[in-house]
This record gives C-alpha cells, sequence and structure tokens, in this order.
C-alpha cells in the first residue's frame, strides 16, 4: 500500500483525483494502488482530510481554473481580431461577412457570459428572482382583470 507520507504519493493522489478519478474518492484510492477494502473503509476520509492533501488538490484546481480564464481570455481575442477583419466587407454590404459577423457576435455573447455567469454573486442572483417573480405576478394579475 502506498504511504501518504510521501509526497510523490500525495500528488498521485490529487492528480487522480482531480483527473480520471472524476472526483470520487474511493476510485481515486484504487487508481493510486491502494486496496480496494482499504478505500472502501472510512479510514480513507482521514488520508483526504490530510492538509498536504487538501493544498495539493488545490494547487491542481488553481490551475485549472486559470487555464480556463486563459483559454476564455484567447477565445475573445480571436473573436475579436476575427469581427475587425469582416469589419470592411461587412460595411459594404457582403452577405457571408455579415452573416460571419452576427455569428462571431453569437460567440462573444456566449464566452462573455460563461465569464460573467461566473461572477454573479447569490444577492443579485436573488434579487433577479424577485424581479422576475413580481413581473410574472403583474402579467398573471393583468390576465386575471381582463378575464374576470
Amino acid at each position: 500500500m502506498p504511504c501518504i507520507r510521501d509526497k510523490s504519493t500525495v500528488q498521485l493522489v490529487a492528480s487522480i483525483f482531480c483527473g480520471e478519478g472524476e472526483r470520487d474518492k474511493e476510485q481515486t484510492l484504487v487508481l493510486a494502488k491502494y486496496s480496494k477494502s482499504y478505500a472502501r473503509s472510512g479510514k480513507c476520509a482521514l488520508l483526504y482530510a490530510r492538509p498536504e492533501v487538501i493544498a495539493a488538490i488545490q494547487a491542481i484546481d488553481t490551475k485549472k481554473q486559470e487555464k480556463i480564464n486563459y483559454d476564455c481570455e484567447q477565445a475573445l481575442v480571436l473573436l475579436l481580431a476575427d469581427y475587425i477583419r469582416l469589419e470592411p466587407a461587412a460595411d459594404k454590404g457582403n452577405i457571408q461577412a455579415i452573416q460571419a459577423r452576427t455569428a462571431i457576435s453569437r460567440e462573444l455573447n456566449d464566452v462573455v457570459g460563461l465569464h460573467k455567469q461566473r461572477f454573479v454573486d447569490e444577492t443579485e442572483q436573488a434579487r433577479e428572482l424577485t424581479q422576475q417573480e413580481q413581473e410574472e405576478a403583474q402579467r398573471l394579475a393583468g390576465i386575471r382583470l381582463r378575464t374576470g
């Protein structure tokens, strides 16, 4: 059985947990060559509670998030460059350029929307939900008045 005090074992467990282990603690330990009985026992919770394991998992998660942010920024740069490149042709009325710019605009909205979605806080979501509920109530009240 691997020794969790060994730094390479800690890195192995963290990388499997964040990758092919799909955040399944039992599956991760089996893939890291721990016995199935140990992986199924309650003792494995002690392994995941170790500060070095927590730190290693957080480090991998941080790297993944940075990569996602970088990829998002790169996608924005490339889409904006294409949009600007098509501008002269679209201004002249070229249908294909206009359609391509429209598609690029949608892609930009999707990328920016995903980026914004990560940063919406709970109070803002609650406020939006409350506004939606109020609008729905007003709409229903209007329907009741018309039918009543």
